[in-house]
């Protein structure tokens, strides 16, 4: 990538979601490459491979983390039922709620469970503006970079 447009990007707060974790902070620069919390360089080429790299991470720290993990699955999994809300529905919430917080995995992991639960384009990206009217021009930058990309990789 061209120095000035590394640059550019690194002043758009969209092109470097936030990723903590044990007790460590990294910026990820969507445009280049997707950094792990240790520090290693992964080349991401599309949607799919982060999706691919967070299922292998979570089955990794399921390993590690035996009683945790799977607790936490139960968890999500029971939130995600259906409800007063359907599963469809939850999956537009989740997508606001992952571009608002801007990660990348959960961006590229509930647009495709979105879209496997029957969720539009027009759908998702209508639950995308309505996380823009509360997270504004980062939000905007994801819709337009991660957010397209995965909706076009798994709209294949």
């Amino acid at each position: 990538m061209h120095s000035t447009h590394r640059k550019y990007c690194r002043q758009l707060p969209a092109f470097r979601p936030v990723v903590s974790g044990f007790g460590e902070t990294v910026e990820v620069n969507l445009m280049d490459k997707h950094e792990s919390i240790t520090g290693k360089e992964n080349k991401m080429t599309n949607a799919r491979e982060i999706v691919q790299h967070f299922k292998k991470g979570m089955g990794t720290l399921t390993d590690a983390m035996p009683e945790t993990i799977p607790a936490m699955a139960g968890f999500m999994g029971t939130a995600a039922k259906d409800g007063a809300l359907t599963y469809r529905e939850k999956e537009l919430v989740a997508i606001g709620v992952a571009l608002y917080t801007r990660c990348p995995e959960c961006i590229a992991v509930h647009c495709q469970k979105a879209l496997e639960a029957g969720c539009t384009r027009e759908e998702i990206l209508e639950a995308a503006g309505m996380a823009m009217v509360f997270g504004g021009g980062p939000v905007l930058g994801s819709s337009a970079t991660l957010l397209l990309e995965c909706l076009d990789e798994f709209a294949k």
